[in-house]
């Protein structure tokens, strides 16, 4: 039996960094392993798409939110004023009880994504069933 993947957990690194500019749809950057590669990438990112100067970039701590356990924002300080990039590094909470995609329990629901052959297939009372217990 071919194992899938019941969440983002088990395909995509926690770590991911975005552009969220607010009055247009969000720019997925890149996800990496750790803090310091995500926030590495945002900050490369920030670099190649404009002429803000690096040393004048500096991460702030922001509320994590409902998916998001650790959330930084990039900011520009500029003689004493600070500047929102609209660039955030973010950690995704990984909870097994929850799903990986939308946050709610994952018993109480599937994605249309998901077929029911791989629900089925990801449930261990099924996989108990099929082993001969």
């Amino acid at each position: 039996m071919t194992h899938s993947p019941a969440n983002l957990d088990e395909l995509l690194p926690a770590w991911e960094a975005a552009y969220e500019p607010g009055n247009v749809s969000d720019y997925l950057i890149g996800y990496a392993n750790s803090e310091a590669a995500a926030k590495g990438a945002a900050v490369a990112w920030v670099a190649s798409q404009s002429d803000k100067d690096p040393a004048a970039l500096e991460w702030v701590e922001a509320p994590g939110g409902r998916h998001y356990d650790e959330e930084y924002e990039l900011n520009e300080f500029v003689d004493g004023t600070v500047f929102g990039t609209g660039v955030v590094v973010r950690h995704r909470r990984v909870d097994d009880a929850l799903c990986g995609l939308c946050g709610v329990p994952k018993s109480s629901h599937h994605h249309p994504w998901t077929s029911t052959a791989d629900v089925i297939a990801n449930d261990p009372r099924t996989a108990a069933e099929g082993a001969g217990a």
